[in-house]
């Protein structure tokens, strides 16, 4: 069993793999969440429920407070008008306890105005 002098199996291998692409750097966003979950956990639209409904405590405790996502940490969390609109949305889409929820934070913030 020798090699036949000159054919096809004394090849170099490596002449055959293609030489090396060029590298580049990819920038990547993640969406911020609360949870240090999972996405097989945890849902972002049952966070974003879990955090409406629970905002007045979740200020209160300055570690998250900071952690909260901008846009439910916007004005409109504290404008009672705001968020009788939205537990009005919430009703009419038959979400019951989201409603009841913006109601309860429009009637904590100003009960006066409503």
């Amino acid at each position: 069993g020798e090699a036949p002098a000159g054919g096809g199996a004394d090849l170099d291998d490596a002449a055959c793999v293609p030489a090396p692409r060029a590298s580049t750097k990819v920038a990547m966003d993640f969406t911020r969440r609360l949870f240090p979950t999972p996405a097989r956990e945890s849902k972002a639209r049952d966070e974003e429920d879990w955090i409406i409904k629970n905002r007045v405590a979740l200020k209160k405790n300055k570690a998250n407070a900071n952690k909260l996502p901008a846009h439910l940490a916007d004005i409109s969390e504290t404008d009672a008008y705001w968020l009788k609109a939205k537990g009005d949305d919430f009703f009419k889409a038959k979400d019951y306890a989201s409603a009841a929820a913006a109601y309860t934070s429009a009637l904590e913030g100003d009960p006066e105005s409503l």
